[in-house]
C-alpha cells in the first residue's frame, strides 16, 4: 500500500536559553500507509508534538526528511502540499477556532485556498455532517462543548480534503464523554473515508485502537509494533513513564489467578471476548 507520509532520520533541537540545545527528535523514522492508524505514544518531553508538526510541514527538521505523497517538506511547494494533505488537530480546542459561527469556521481553510463558493458550501456541509455537527452549523462556536469543539476542528481539517490527519493529544483536555465522542468520530472517518491517522497520545487505551504503535523516549523510537506486541510490555512502558491500558493490567491479574487469558489482549472488548469461553462460577 502506498505511503502517505514517510519520515527518515528526523533530528531536531531547540535552544535551551543557556547557549545550548535540547534535542527533541533524535533519528526518528516512520511510514504511514493510506488508511492506516498509527499511534505515537510517549511521556511529556518525548518529542511527540515536534514530530506532529514535522509530519504536517509546520516544522522542517534540522536533519532528515519528511515526504508527503512523495514530496519533501524541505521544498516550499512540498511544504505547502503537506499542509493541505495532512490535517492537524491540536490539544486545546479553543486555540483552533477562528470564526464565531460553526459553519464559517469550517469554511475558513478552503476560503484561504481560493476554493469557489459553491464548492466551499459543499465541503462545509460534508465535513460538518461527517462529525455530527451539521445541525449546529449556525450556532456560535464558543457555545460548543469541548468534545464538540474538537469535532469542529476535525471538520475544519476535513474541509481541506486531506489524505491524513495528525491528532496531537487531541483528547487530553476533554472529559471522558468528550474523549469518547472524538475517538468514535475518528474511527468512523477512518472506516468510511479511508483516512490515514496519526494519533499522538499518552493514553495507551487509545493507542490500543491503532494498527501500529510507536513509543518515543527522549526523541528516539523506543518501542514499535502492533498493539498486542507493544502494550503488554508493562515494565518497559513504566520505565518510559507510561501506564499500560487497564485491560492489560486486568488480564495479567487474571492470569496470576489461574485463568488462561491469552497474551496480546489490550482492550476491554478483547478481554470480554477472551473471557466468554470460561464457565460462570455461579
Amino acid at each position: 500500500m502506498a505511503a502517505v507520509i514517510e519520515a527518515e532520520g528526523l533530528r531536531h533541537a531547540y535552544p535551551d536559553g543557556r547557549g545550548g540545545a535540547v534535542r527533541a527528535l533524535d533519528g526518528v523514522s516512520l511510514s504511514l500507509a493510506a488508511g492506516e492508524w498509527l499511534a505515537v505514544a510517549g511521556a511529556n518531553g518525548s518529542g511527540k508534538s515536534t514530530l506532529a508538526k514535522a509530519l504536517n510541514g509546520l516544522l522542517v527538521p534540522d536533519e532528515g526528511e519528511v515526504r508527503v505523497l512523495g514530496r519533501s517538506t524541505r521544498d516550499p511547494d512540498g511544504q505547502r502540499a503537506a499542509r493541505r494533505h495532512v490535517g492537524i488537530v491540536f490539544q486545546n480546542p479553543d486555540n483552533q477556532i477562528v470564526a464565531p459561527v460553526v459553519a464559517d469556521d469550517v469554511a475558513f481553510g478552503p476560503e484561504n485556498l481560493g476554493v469557489p463558493g459553491p464548492e466551499i458550501g459543499r465541503r462545509v456541509e460534508d465535513a460538518l455532517s461527517a462529525v455530527g455537527l451539521w445541525e449546529l452549523r449556525d450556532e456560535p462556536s464558543a457555545g460548543l462543548s469541548g468534545g464538540q469543539k474538537q469535532r469542529l476542528a476535525i471538520a475544519g481539517a476535513l474541509a481541506m480534503l486531506p489524505q491524513a490527519i495528525v491528532f496531537d493529544e487531541a483528547t487530553s483536555m476533554l472529559d471522558p464523554v468528550g474523549r469518547q465522542s472524538v475517538v468514535a468520530t475518528v474511527k468512523e472517518l477512518r472506516r468510511t473515508r479511508g483516512l490515514a491517522v496519526v494519533w499522538i497520545t499518552h493514553h495507551l487505551e487509545e493507542a490500543a485502537l491503532a494498527d501500529r504503535v510507536l513509543v518515543l523516549a527522549a526523541g528516539r523510537v523506543a518501542l514499535e509494533g502492533a498493539p498486542g506486541e507493544v502494550l503488554p510490555r508493562a515494565a518497559e512502558l513504566a520505565a518510559l513513564g507510561l501506564a499500560p491500558p487497564p485491560a492489560v493490567a486486568v488480564a495479567e491479574g487474571l492470569r496470576e489467578a489461574g485463568l488462561a487469558v491469552p497474551q496480546g489482549v489490550v482492550t476491554l472488548e478483547g478481554l470480554v471476548d477472551a473471557l466468554c469461553p470460561f464457565p460462570s462460577s455461579t
